[in-house]
């Protein structure tokens, strides 16, 4: 990524310095500040473009979190309308339920008392 290549720019930097250092001709010194200025423009360039691409990359990602969010959002009213439709379901079928259990007591109250008329 630009990181690396920003650490790669440093070292020719530090080659060019070196090399500076083991020779004395002014004209090659001369040449070597030139490509060490160059190499600074392009650590400050790679530097603005890194930002740019960071900036890009957050942007590009608070979109996509926006439109997953919607879905989600949606999918969510979806499952809760669907909890709602399975509560009332449960609910009527309780109801149902003590409906019969009440039948089923009357009907067990009624064999008894014919029964006990029978006996």
């Amino acid at each position: 990524g630009i990181p690396g290549l920003i650490d790669d720019v440093y070292a020719h930097i530090s080659f060019m310095r070196w090399q500076k250092r083991r020779n004395t001709s002014k004209e090659l010194h001369g040449f070597i500040d030139n490509v060490i200025g160059d190499y600074e423009k392009w650590i400050e360039y790679l530097k603005n473009l890194n930002e740019f691409d960071a900036t890009v990359r957050e942007h590009d990602l608070m979109q996509a979190f926006e439109s997953e969010k919607k879905e989600y959002d949606e999918k969510i009213k979806r499952l809760e309308g669907e909890i709602t439709s399975l509560k009332d379901q449960l609910s009527a079928n309780q109801d149902k339920i003590i409906e019969l259990e009440t039948k089923i007591t009357e009907l067990t109250d009624n064999i008894e008392q014919m029964e006990l008329d029978n006996e």
